[in-house]
């Protein structure tokens, strides 16, 4: 397995550099310094290494470890060997909070995976409780009386169906002769809604219909209710104690034809003419009144034969005459009996009297409207009777003469009908009667199943709402319970990591030494552990400071101070440092102040130097897009010389090309930082190259007027331009309040009027408002500036350029500097000559 020791270059992709590349990072050194502007690849670098060590593929970049002829490498155990301090680092590791009041609470390392899996949990819990407490409101209201979906406000409107009048609970009162409606309760509905087999009852072809079910239920209460009614009635007129009514009214069959009957009223019998004389005939009729008409008939058919000469009854000898007179005189008297016959005819179509009826025997039935139809119709039946047999009598005693009647005059028949319609439903109401006195328990058990089952129907469109809200209510229970049991499972995930957060130890005193460290003070910046919460606290001068007032300093010193104690972690004290181990350490200083700046280099040298001392193998890289820390680092670790063996802590420094994408090294006997300076000033001023140079160069022309002022004159930068001894040397006034004007709205722009604030290097913010020609201008006007107060001090400076690397090497002699700087004042001569006429 190989170690850090064998590490040389890295081989990278993604981010910055999207096709594979390659970095010498140490070129036989093992401290190696790269210096690079913002979006050079810096990070990117930082983030590989990180990656690597830590078998991760974060913001989607690859890195893999070569050895000095570039063959990969896999480092043993390189998780605790490998660290990497950079943004990333502080994120990850740093966390700073309001606690109660104004407080600020500091969170790192493994307390803060701690708290923020804490703080996920609880944004989890305060997600399913307010869910909770939504889904709790909504199961509230489906307990609400009031609320339409509520299954109780559906089960009150069911309690009021069964007690309304005429409704269940007054049925079952009548059945029952109770004062009071029968009591509904729960059971009372399960009881009705028992008799489910019901519900099949509607056909197949309107189920699902809502108004088609609607009318058929209701047309079924309202039959069924006249039944109930009905039986009702007959129960409560009779009782175990009632006697049965022996009578019933009978007619018998009607037989007779008004047709008939009027069409023998119309027939007419001719009268017979018989005089006194016809004793003969008198004497016939007078047997034919003993014996008969056969008689006659049989002794007419005697005398008729030509061969008789005696009378076959009385053997007396007839003469002819005689005879003769005897047949016409008995065919007279049967003419006369033939009329009578009429008269037999007609008394076929008298009808009987009715029978008189005790109608008082059926009061007992409590249908008087009942039994006073049906003797209505009797009695118009009578009527009918006594119509029909007048006329038979007027017939009979006239049958010589026609009686004229209309056949619907007659009217028996439909006053039969009527009759027979009333008296069967009174016959049918006594035998119910009669039927309910014998079986008066059981009639009483069918109208209570009666009312059950009409109560089905009259409730059954609200018991499927109650269905229906039952339904929601037990789906929106468990939705609730279900959030109910989640809360309790985070909470329980939340206590206990709060449990392991208390096991969580940071080594407070190891921090708090390197915060006084790099502020020079123990009270300047501290951390206290407050025991009572299990809480460090951050304290500034001994006094509460809220998060947003600590900056971004406080807060990267304070991660820079647990980067080292992070290290030591879980490794024996005594042997720590004896480690072999790669350090990489992105921007740790330039978010410092320049006081700060000391004491943050002073912390590195010290816990860099014990690595180093530890283990001759430790490696360390500096990645910073900071010149000026490039330059302090590189004289730390140069002064770091004399307590280790040979060049132990030698570094080398290079340069990263975003442009290029690779490493220059800085030739470290031709560097001077005023001179390097300057030559990265006029590259960016021709457009040569760093045009990442964006965000920086605003301190570099700071830096610049600064070195200069303080080496050449003794004053300040923002003197530079107020100093009459300096500006008199610009000869050309015209020239001389451009330069005051242009150098006044560089150094004292916006908000730097301030002179504490001129005195930072990282005072020229307001340069990130401008475009980059506006920069590139102002970057010419300063060289110009240069240029015109000491021509020699700029061009000596721009030609220790090293050109090693450069494809242009005569763009940096002499000749072509002053040509190129000649042409910038001829640009702010003309500039220089329209300012002065505007004023």
């Amino acid at each position: 397995m190989a170690t850090v020791k064998d590490i040389s270059s890295v081989k990278i992709k993604g981010a910055n550099f999207q096709n594979e590349t390659i970095f010498n990072l140490f070129s036989g050194k093992k401290v190696s310094l790269i210096y690079g502007e913002n979006g050079a690849g810096k990070s990117t670098i930082a983030r590989g290494i990180y990656n690597c060590a830590n078998q991760t593929d974060n913001h989607g970049i690859r890195l893999a470890f070569l050895d000095s002829n570039e063959n990969e490498l896999n480092i043993d155990d390189a998780s605790r060997h490998i660290f990497v301090f950079d943004e990333d680092y502080i994120r990850r590791m740093v966390g700073i909070h309001s606690s109660t009041g104004l407080n600020s609470i500091v969170i790192l390392g493994d307390l803060k995976d701690v708290e923020e899996k804490i703080g996920e949990q609880k944004l989890l819990l305060d997600k399913e409780t307010t869910e909770f407490q939504q889904e709790e409101d909504k199961l509230n209201k489906l307990t609400d009386f009031k609320n339409r979906e509520s299954k109780f406000f559906i089960i009150n409107n069911i309690y009021e169906k069964l007690r309304e009048d005429g409704g269940w609970a007054d049925r079952l009162r009548k059945i029952r002769n109770n004062k009071a409606k029968s009591k509904v309760n729960n059971s009372t509905i399960d009881n009705i809604n028992s008799h489910q087999k019901f519900s099949r009852d509607i056909p197949g072809t309107i189920s699902g219909k809502r108004e088609e079910q609607h009318n058929w239920i209701n047309s079924w209460i309202q039959d069924k209710k006249e039944i109930f009614n009905t039986q009702l009635h007959l129960f409560q007129n009779t009782s175990q104690n009632a006697l049965p009514i022996s009578k019933s009214i009978y007619l018998g069959e009607n037989s007779f034809d008004e047709v008939a009957f009027v069409d023998a009223l119309a027939k007419v019998v001719e009268k017979p003419k018989i005089t006194e004389r016809d004793e003969l005939i008198l004497l016939i009729t007078a047997t034919l009144q003993e014996k008969g008409t056969d008689f006659i008939k049989d002794v007419k058919n005697e005398f008729e034969k030509e061969k008789v000469e005696r009378c076959p009854y009385c053997q007396q000898k007839i003469d002819p005459q005689r005879k003769k007179e005897l047949i016409k005189a008995l065919s007279k008297v049967l003419e006369v009996q033939t009329k009578n016959n009429v008269s037999n005819q007609l008394n076929q179509y008298r009808i009987n009297e009715i029978p008189a009826i005790e109608w008082r025997e059926f009061e007992s039935l409590n249908k008087a409207g009942l039994v006073e139809n049906c003797k209505n119709a009797i009695d118009v039946l009578k009527g009918k009777i006594a119509f029909v047999n007048g006329l038979l009598e007027k017939k009979i005693n006239n049958p010589y003469q026609a009686l004229i009647v209309e056949t619907n005059a007659v009217g028996f028949n439909v006053a039969y009908e009527s009759a027979i319609k009333y008296i069967q439903a009174l016959n049918e109401a006594v035998a119910s009667y009669n039927k309910a006195i014998k079986e008066h328990r059981n009639l009483e058990e069918k109208l209570e199943k009666l009312n059950d089952n009409i109560a089905f129907w009259e409730i059954y469109e609200l018991t499927k709402e109650l269905e229906e809200a039952k339904k929601r209510y037990e789906l929106q229970e468990k939705n609730v319970y279900s959030l109910k049991r989640k809360i309790s499972a985070i909470q329980k995930v939340i206590n206990e990591l709060e449990e392991k957060k208390k096991q969580v130890k940071i080594a407070v005193d190891e921090i708090n030494a390197s915060l006084a460290y790099i502020f020079l003070s123990t009270d300047r910046l501290q951390i206290e552990y407050d025991s009572s919460s299990n809480e460090y606290k951050i304290k500034v001068n001994h006094m509460d400071v809220k998060p947003e007032d600590v900056s971004v300093g406080e807060r990267n010193a304070i991660a820079l101070g647990y980067f080292f104690s992070d290290i030591k972690k879980e490794k024996e004290k005594k042997n720590f440092y004896q480690g072999e181990y790669f350090l990489v350490i992105d921007d740790p200083i330039s978010s410092f102040d320049r006081e700060n700046r000391i004491g943050v280099i002073s912390l590195l040298r010290k816990e860099l130097l014990k690595f180093k001392k530890g283990n001759k193998n430790t490696k360390i890289l500096v990645l910073t897009h900071d010149m000026q820390v490039l330059f302090d680092l590189h004289k730390m670790f140069d002064s770091m010389a004399n307590e280790l063996d040979g060049n132990e802590s030698k570094s080398i420094s290079y340069i990263l090309e975003a442009k290029e994408l690779k490493l220059t090294i800085i030739n470290e006997k031709k560097y001077h930082e005023y001179s390097f300076l300057l030559q990265r000033i006029y590259e960016f001023a021709k457009e040569m190259s760093c045009e990442n140079l964006n965000s920086e160069i605003g301190n570099m022309l700071r830096r610049v007027m600064e070195a200069y002022s303080t080496f050449a004159y003794k004053v300040g930068g923002t003197e530079l331009f107020n100093k009459n001894m300096v500006l008199d040397k610009i000869k050309n006034e015209k020239h001389r309040e451009f330069y005051r004007n242009c150098m006044i709205r560089l150094f004292l722009n916006g908000e730097s009027h301030l002179e504490e604030r001129v005195q930072s290097f990282n005072d020229m913010n307001f340069f990130s408002m401008l475009t980059n020609e506006k920069k590139q201008e102002y970057a010419r006007y300063v060289l110009c500036f240069l240029y015109t107060l000491n021509p020699t001090h700029v061009l000596r400076h721009l030609e220790t350029k090293d050109t090693k690397d450069v494809s242009n090497k005569k763009e940096w002699t002499e000749e072509s500097l002053k040509k190129q700087l000649d042409i910038w004042l001829q640009q702010i001569n003309v500039l220089a000559e329209a300012s002065y006429k505007n004023n």
